[in-house]
């Protein structure tokens, strides 16, 4: 971008900022928003970092954070009767946190942490790092069942793909950061070999109406967007109009809406988007209703005057309660967090091929 497009954002202007998707992110933009008293609301920050009321005053967030999904894995637990378990976590916000939320837990319900391995110090996950992790596994060979509090788990089950003394050994209970990936299940597809292995993921479905919205767009009718051309190449594997050296084959000449894709899976995180924006919607029209006078029309001039519109805002933020796109309520609980939970599921090969696995929902 040349210096002449350089666009200055005045603060004053944004009185909610839905955003991000990771903690880190998150993290770093609350670091902003936080002291002008801005809300902010995130789609997928889930960890017990951002539950600091007193340093994220104004975070709320749409998805559940880990403290739930550590005692929804308590429960799983329990219910049947794995009471002696190896935690591996990697080195981060999410692995540091949900380890502390989960050992309390386990502590209450009198399940044995044999072992807590962390991994992924100096940042990513290495291969070396990955197998010598896996090597102290072996170190407690009673517990069984290994739960991966790991923030990036790929390097790692791949390493647990290549270990038939691994995978003959252990069971593994992943958590929503491997969640509903197909792609990561199909790479460690080895990872069962006969045993059980489960993850949790956030509670969520389909919207219709988002695969609806993207049906009519192709690269030749949609431009607002500027990665789109490349999305779809990738999504379609071909090349429109030589825009892309990647795919050889030429795209069709009568373009296929996204959805129609083979590859298209609708990302689950969509639903917790979709609800972020409806709440702040929500708390900006209490906060209209509450500061302009009964007969204004649109904002007034009091409401964009007052110093107290962003915590009038925040305030009806945190009263939502409506239904959503999948007929589910939703609402914050205290202290800003989703009032969602989680769903179980199992990779299980397909009959057609039994080299591709799909997930299964075993949440009952």
């Amino acid at each position: 971008m040349s210096q002449s497009q350089n666009i200055t954002i005045n603060p004053d202007n944004i009185d909610v900022y839905i955003g991000a998707f990771d903690t880190d992110s998150s993290i770093r933009v609350a670091d902003i928003v936080n002291p002008l008293g801005i809300p902010q609301i995130s789609y997928g920050s889930t960890s017990q970092e951002l539950m600091d009321q007193y340093k994220y005053r104004y975070f709320l967030r749409t998805v559940p954070a880990d403290d739930k999904q550590a005692r929804a894995i308590i429960s799983y637990l329990k219910r049947f009767d794995l009471n002696n378990v190896q935690v591996i976590t990697s080195y981060d916000s999410i692995g540091v946190h949900s380890k502390e939320e989960f050992a309390r837990l386990a502590r209450l319900n009198r399940i044995c942490i044999s072992q807590n391995i962390t991994t992924g110090v100096s940042g990513s996950i290495s291969v070396i790092e990955a197998h010598t992790t896996l090597n102290k596994l072996f170190s407690f060979r009673d517990a069984t069942v290994v739960i991966l509090f790991v923030q990036d788990p790929e390097t790692l089950l791949q390493s647990i793909e290549n270990r038939d003394d691994v995978r003959n050994n252990f069971t593994f209970i992943g958590t929503d950061k491997l969640g509903f990936n197909h792609e990561k299940w199909n790479n460690a597809r080895k990872l069962m070999n006969g045993r059980r292995a489960v993850t949790f993921d956030i509670e969520t479905a389909d919207v219709p109406e988002f695969d609806k919205y993207l049906e009519n767009k192709n690269p030749e009718n949609y431009f607002f967007n500027p990665w789109f051309d490349d999305y779809y190449q990738e999504l379609f594997q071909c090349n429109f109009d030589g825009r892309s050296t990647k795919y050889p084959e030429p795209c069709p000449t009568h373009l296929l809406g996204i959805p129609r894709a083979e590859g298209y899976i609708q990302d689950p995180y969509v639903l917790y988007v979709i609800n972020a924006v409806f709440s702040a919607v929500f708390g900006v029209d209490k906060a209209l209703r509450e500061i302009c006078p009964s007969n204004s029309i649109g904002v007034c001039n009091l409401f964009r005057t007052s110093g107290e519109r962003r915590q009038r805002i925040m305030t009806g933020i945190q009263a939502t309660n409506f239904v959503d796109a999948t007929q589910q309520p939703f609402f914050y609980e205290e202290g800003g967090d989703s009032s969602r939970g989680y769903k179980i599921w199992e990779p299980l090969p397909s009959a057609e091929d039994n080299t591709q696995y799909y997930l299964e929902d075993v949440s009952n």
